[in-house]
C-alpha cells in the first residue's frame, strides 16, 4: 500500500512538472542576464523591451546595425541614451514621411449647389436649368 502511494505521488509530481515546463518553459529570445557590452550609439538600430512576463529578468534588447543583440539593464544610462536615440530617429522618419504625404495630397473641396429659398408643398426644391462644369471641376448653374 505504501509503495503504491509513493508511486502515485511520484507520478503526480512528474505530470505536474512536465505540464508546468510545457506552459511556462524557457522562452526563446529572452535575456537571462544583462550584458556589460556597450557599442557606439551610431551602431544602435532598434530596441525591444523585455518586460519579464515569461522571461526571468526585465531588460532592453538592443539590436545593432550588424545584427547583434545586447541585453541591457533598463536603468543603465547608456541604455536610456540608446533608446532615446532610436526614438528620435524614428520620430524624425515619421515626420519626414508625413511631410511627403502632405505635399502630394490633393485637397478636394465640394462645390455647393444653390438651393431655392421658396418653399413649395414639398419643401425646398432645386432650381431648374442645366449644369455646366467650371474650371476647377465644380458644377455651376447656367
Amino acid at each position: 500500500m505504501r509503495s503504491s502511494l509513493v508511486s502515485f505521488a511520484l507520478l503526480c509530481f512528474t505530470t505536474w512538472m512536465s505540464l508546468s515546463n510545457a506552459t511556462h518553459g524557457p522562452v526563446i529570445g529572452c535575456c537571462e542576464q544583462w550584458s556589460e557590452t556597450k557599442v557606439p550609439l551610431n551602431r544602435v538600430k532598434n530596441y525591444t523591451i523585455q518586460s519579464g512576463g515569461g522571461c526571468p529578468i526585465k531588460a532592453i534588447i538592443i539590436q545593432t546595425t550588424k545584427g547583434k543583440r545586447l541585453c541591457s539593464d533598463p536603468d543603465d544610462r547608456w541604455t536610456i541614451r540608446a533608446m532615446q536615440k532610436v526614438d528620435e530617429e524614428t520620430k524624425a522618419l515619421l515626420q519626414e514621411s508625413q511631410g511627403e504625404e502632405d505635399g502630394s495630397a490633393v485637397i478636394i473641396t465640394p462645390a455647393e449647389a444653390p438651393v431655392s429659398k421658396k418653399k413649395g408643398k414639398k419643401g425646398n426644391r432645386r432650381q431648374g436649368g442645366k449644369l455646366k462644369r467650371g474650371k476647377k471641376g465644380g458644377r455651376q448653374r447656367v
